[in-house]
């Protein structure tokens, strides 16, 4: 049943011909919450240096990722509306998604319902800036698995961007490091990629420690750890139950869902459960092309959700009712 595989490439360039001009009528509208100090920083750093706009960036958004305020900062200079860059790249999201759905032979009916009304699409489109243009390089990567070169550039980009890129290349990639692991430790065997692998994770540690430490001590405490544990380790948890269960018993999802499941403890599931998400779409497709309860009954609660998300744009200026 993978109708993901006779679907034209014309039909999902509609698709996101159709969200690019849903979201012109509705990224004016998202003016409150995050989005007040976006719009404010893309107004400001027009004719601002380089150096002097990325400390109004710092102030302004609190992030250190440098390549999305390159981009923020080089489209403002040129003149580019704010509306129509945003527009340009949720269409671009929606048409990476939608092929890379069609690649792992998710079901196009489900495909489409997720980009037009899942709520962690609604929220990317309108209020979670940084980690919507992360993840259209991600996606891209994601094409680019054989030409490694590729992919580590658009990866890299990805986590310059927004650094919990960096979390989902972990988990995803969690199977194949401990199989590199263990062929050191029986072999004594290193491939050349693995130093790669293990090299920028050294930089990525280096360069942005200070920054992670510091959203570490801003999401962490002691109150904070009872309450991840009672809370949001649980839904992690339920993801990853219908994963396993509706990915055929994938021992590799025990592995991918392991580090998720630790630094909800830590973070919150809120920031985590959108990668849970994703990696639940991945296994849970291989169950007649996702057409069953376990992707349905999330998808249906997500959409639903999402309805209220829009509903929320309109009402309060943006996704999020609290």
């Amino acid at each position: 049943m993978k109708l993901t595989n006779v679907v034209p490439l014309s039909f999902f360039l509609l698709c996101s011909v159709f969200v690019f001009f849903l979201s012109i009528y509705i990224v004016p509208h998202v003016v409150s919450g995050d989005q007040q100090s976006y719009i404010g920083l893309y107004n400001s750093v027009e004719g601002v240096s380089y150096s002097d706009g990325y400390e109004l960036y710092r102030l302004y958004t609190g992030a250190f990722e440098p390549f999305y305020f390159s981009i923020i900062w080089f489209f403002s200079n040129i003149g580019a509306d704010k509306v129509l860059l945003v527009s340009f790249v949720n269409s671009a999201l929606c048409f990476l998604f939608l092929r890379l759905s069609q690649k792992i032979g998710l079901n196009v009916v489900i495909s489409i319902v997720i980009v037009f009304s899942c709520y962690y699409f609604v929220a990317l489109y309108t209020e979670i800036e940084r980690l919507k243009f992360s993840f259209v390089f991600l996606f891209m990567s994601l094409f680019f698995l054989e030409r490694r070169v590729y992919f580590i550039a658009l990866s890299v980009l990805a986590v310059l961007t927004q650094f919990q890129a960096f979390i989902f290349y972990f988990c995803l990639f969690m199977p194949w490091f401990f199989y590199q692991v263990r062929l050191i430790i029986i072999n004594f065997k290193i491939s050349y990629w693995f130093l790669v692998f293990l090299s920028l994770a050294l930089v990525v540690a280096l360069n942005f420690k200070d920054p992670i430490i510091f959203k570490f001590n801003y999401y962490f405490s002691a109150d904070s750890l009872v309450e991840h544990a009672l809370y949001d380790f649980p839904k992690i948890f339920v993801f990853f139950g219908l994963s396993y269960a509706y990915g055929r018993f994938d021992k590799s999802a025990i592995v991918t869902f392991f580090p998720l499941a630790a630094i909800s403890f830590f973070i919150g599931a809120d920031r985590l459960s959108l990668i849970a998400f994703f990696l639940l779409l991945y296994y849970a497709s291989r169950t007649r092309s996702g057409w069953n309860m376990g992707l349905l009954m999330p998808v249906i609660f997500l959409s639903l959700k999402g309805f209220d998300a829009y509903l929320n744009i309109f009402e309060m200026g943006r996704v999020y009712a609290g």
